[in-house]
């Protein structure tokens, strides 16, 4: 893969997206580059970074995929099966199961009602 591109704009210190104004109104950096290079998003579908940088804007480290996946494939570098079957049986809160896994509280959510990591094996 080559190397990444780093957003050099305003970095969202909450998320670490770039963020960047186009026709007036702040946009996601690596969505505009990739509208750039590629036109529209289709509507309901993200954008993956594929190199797990948020800040990149390379557009050969992105992909096109629902939203579903996208959640799926950011979770899987912190998540396996075992953790998904723990946090589906789990009474703890949502919020404690996201500090104990290292993940966020969608994260977590998108587990418990299956709208990620599905089917199960």
């Amino acid at each position: 893969m080559s190397a990444c591109i780093p957003w050099h704009g305003v970095i969202d210190r909450s998320n670490g997206y770039g963020r960047r104004k186009r026709g007036g109104k702040i946009c996601l950096a690596h969505r505009v580059a990739w509208e750039d290079a590629h036109g529209p998003i289709p509507d309901g579908l993200h954008i993956d970074h594929l190199c797990r940088n948020r800040a990149c804007v390379n557009v050969d480290h992105m992909e096109v995929v629902t939203s579903a996946e996208n959640s799926r494939r950011g979770a899987r570098a912190k998540l396996n099966w075992d953790a998904v079957h723990e946090i589906r049986s789990s009474d703890l809160r949502t919020g404690l199961l996201a500090q104990q896994f290292g993940v966020c509280r969608v994260t977590i959510q998108t587990v418990r009602r299956r709208e990620s990591w599905w089917p199960e094996p």
